[in-house]
């Protein structure tokens, strides 16, 4: 699993290259800018996570506060609750007017016809 983590964030990184020399930055394409840094901090949070699982696993703590404190900062609780904040970052920058904006509140309806 963390072998497809790596392609996956090697691949949002290459296609990242790609968009910052077509537009030369990231001025006009904020909405990718903040996927890409979501997907870059939670796929250090999940190696994070992962690593103080091992650890909590494998090394005995000399007292139990340092064993709990293993335990919490490897928990997949944790990546659940970043999980949620990424989601609503990105539900913000998209409110914000990024790439044109997104709105589920249109003013108008559009003339669809039905049969």
């Amino acid at each position: 699993p963390m072998l497809y983590g790596v392609i996956l964030m090697v691949l949002a990184l290459y296609k990242t290259v790609v968009v910052w020399r077509e537009s030369a930055g990231f001025g006009q394409h904020s909405l990718v800018k903040v996927l890409i840094q979501d997907q870059a901090i939670y796929f250090i949070m999940v190696v994070f996570c992962s690593v103080m699982q091992i650890l909590s696993k494998q090394v005995e703590a000399p007292d139990a506060v340092l064993a709990d404190l293993l335990s919490i900062l490897g928990s997949p609780s944790l990546l659940s609750v970043l999980g949620s904040h990424l989601l609503v970052h990105l539900k913000e920058t998209g409110e914000r007017g990024a790439n044109g904006g997104i709105s589920y509140r249109m003013t108008t309806m559009s003339s669809i016809g039905f049969s």
